[in-house]
C-alpha cells in the first residue's frame, strides 16, 4: 500500500553510491562531513542512502526529526527542511549504511521551481 501523497522518482542505478557518483547527491546541516546520495525524488519527499557512517553518527541520523538538507545535481543546488520519516541502518560489507525517507517540510518557491525542473528531466530521460 502506497501511503506517500506524491509519485517518487526512482534515480537511475549507480553502480557504488559510496563514491558520491550519484546524480543527485546531498549534505546535512547536522553533520558538514556527512554526505548523501538520494535514491528517488519526488515534490513531496525523497529516499536517502549514507554510506560509510560511525556509530555515533548513525544514532544522531536516527534520532533526528526534522533537519535541513542541501541537495546537489549537475550545477543546481537547492535547500529544503525535512522531516524524518522512516529509516533503516543495515550493515553491508562491514561498513554501516542508512537508508532513508524524508517528507519535505520547508522549501523556498525557487528551489521548488528547480526540483520540478529535475523531475521532469528524470521523467523525460534526459
Amino acid at each position: 500500500m502506497e501511503l506517500r501523497k506524491t509519485i517518487r522518482f526512482k534515480l537511475p542505478e549507480i553502480k557504488d553510491r559510496r563514491s558520491g557518483l550519484s546524480n543527485i547527491t546531498c549534505s546535512f546541516d547536522f553533520d558538514p562531513n556527512l554526505n548523501g546520495t538520494l535514491t528517488d525524488l519526488g515534490a513531496g519527499g525523497f529516499g536517502i542512502e549514507i554510506h560509510g557512517l560511525n556509530g555515533s553518527q548513525a544514532e544522531t541520523v536516527k534520532n533526528l526529526g526534522t533537519f535541513m538538507m542541501t541537495m546537489y545535481f549537475e550545477d543546481e543546488s537547492m535547500m529544503a527542511g525535512v522531516k524524518s520519516v522512516w529509516h533503516r541502518v543495515i550493515f553491508e560489507n562491514g561498513n554501516m549504511l542508512i537508508k532513508c525517507g524524508v517528507a519535505i517540510d520547508v522549501i523556498s518557491p525557487e528551489d521548488r521551481l528547480k526540483l520540478t525542473a529535475i523531475i521532469e528531466k528524470i521523467r523525460n530521460g534526459v
